[in-house]
């Protein structure tokens, strides 16, 4: 056997060894994942169905006579909310008072339909305001389904 070749054995045994830990450290850490995504999981469980109760409260009217939907994802909740924090920025209070989330759906991803009626608040609005409402409620519930759709994608891909 030359030097070359005895080289070359203690070089391809070493890879294995390396090969052999390092599939060892890919175990170990894909576990730690699995491991954290269960903690984290069950934090914003708690955290979530604490915020739930208080924003549910706040934002009722919005949601009308059906109330709000708690059997969507919990990974949401905090999309939901951002909604409808940034519906009440961006709109006058009669605006924002003469909307009703009518459909909040996750069967292909989050969809929130809703619409705005000037009889909810006493007729104080006009139709160019009840329609600058729906727009921006348009424009946000887009907003808040793609964010809904990374969250269900990152959510999936911590699962793998």
């Amino acid at each position: 056997m030359t030097t070359f070749q005895a080289q070359a054995e203690r070089l391809e045994a070493e890879i294995a060894s390396l090969d052999a830990v390092l599939a060892k450290e890919i175990l170990r850490s894909g576990q730690r994942v699995n491991q954290l995504t269960e903690v984290a999981y069950s934090m914003s469980m708690d955290d979530a169905m604490d915020l739930w109760d208080e924003k549910e409260k706040e934002y009722a009217p919005l949601f009308g006579e059906r109330g709000v939907y708690p059997e969507i994802p919990r990974e949401w909740y905090g999309v939901i909310w951002r909604f409808c924090d940034r519906l009440k920025m961006r709109l006058s209070e009669d605006e924002y008072a003469s909307l009703r989330i009518d459909r909040l759906k996750e069967k292909f991803g989050l969809t929130l339909d809703g619409h705005s009626h000037p009889g909810y608040v006493d007729d104080r609005i006009t139709d160019e305001q009840s329609k600058h409402a729906e727009a921006v409620f348009e424009e946000l519930s887009e907003a808040a389904s793609r964010e809904a759709d990374h969250i269900k994608n990152l959510m999936e891909s911590l699962k793998k």
